[in-house]
């Protein structure tokens, strides 16, 4: 969860990945942030877990698809529209932006004095 604070997800998969993880589960109700803008996890890691046997199931459904569809393009862009949909992709400029909550601990980190870049 945290590679978005480091790498645009345009340019990083690990960046996007976390960003599908957080915008799903933000879709279930199970993370949001609070007053402060820290993450919160308002139904508990219960909640959590069930969002995330709920995403397992719908990804092993895509895979299975894929490896069972003649029709393997149309199952790859319905995974890719998952991402997107999840991802905060921007349609208009045809790439992914940074999730306002990541944006916004990302300024605060840097206020803060803290480096947020990756030293490779």
């Amino acid at each position: 969860m945290l590679y978005p604070l480091q790498d645009e997800p345009q340019q990083n998969y690990d960046s996007r990945g976390s960003q599908f993880l957080y915008g799903f589960l933000q879709s279930r109700g199970v993370i949001g942030e609070d007053e402060k803008g820290r993450m919160e996890f308002p139904t508990g890691m219960e909640g959590v877990s069930a969002a995330l046997r709920e995403m397992v199931v719908g990804i092993n459904k895509l895979e299975h698809a894929e490896c069972a569809e003649p029709d393997v393009p149309l199952i790859k862009c319905k995974r890719m529209a998952l991402v997107r949909h999840f991802g905060g992709f921007d349609r208009a400029r045809n790439e992914f932006n940074v999730l306002p909550f990541y944006r916004n601990v990302r300024r605060m980190l840097i206020a803060d004095g803290v480096n947020v870049n990756m030293d490779y």
